[in-house]
């Protein structure tokens, strides 16, 4: 039998166990960067407990990286895979200042940058 302490120890720990959330990262690259996309998510939802969204976060056609991005905000963690492949040629600040810091703050989600390859992007990411 339980004593009282340990009885009210055991019911304190035992719910929150089962109610916290996972939280999710969208990992937002292009084709070539599949690989390590995929490699990278294997590590972090191992060592961090998080579920990570690879396959959406890859950039098909029509699309660009900021598109990707704003898919990925509905994530607690939009992650930038910044590469020759993923950059845009050209940064249009009117397009992906709004999605990377605006509606990424309104959401709460956290946006973090990884830099894979030499390639042209905002001193402000």
């Amino acid at each position: 039998m339980l004593t009282d302490a340990r009885k009210s120890s055991y019911r304190a720990s035992d719910p929150l166990r089962y109610t916290r959330r996972l939280a999710t990262a969208f990992l937002a690259h292009a084709r070539p960067d599949h690989d390590f996309a995929s490699h990278l998510a294997g590590f972090l939802e191992f060592g961090c407990n998080l579920t990570c969204y690879v396959d959406d976060g890859q950039i098909g056609e029509n699309q660009d990286l900021i598109s990707k991005a704003e898919e990925g905000l509905c994530a607690d963690v939009l992650v930038l895979l910044l590469s020759p492949s993923s950059s845009p040629a050209r940064w249009v600040r009117e397009r992906w200042e709004p999605v990377l810091f605006d509606q990424a703050k309104q959401g709460g989600v956290e946006v973090v940058t990884l830099l894979l390859g030499e390639c042209s992007f905002p001193p402000l990411l």
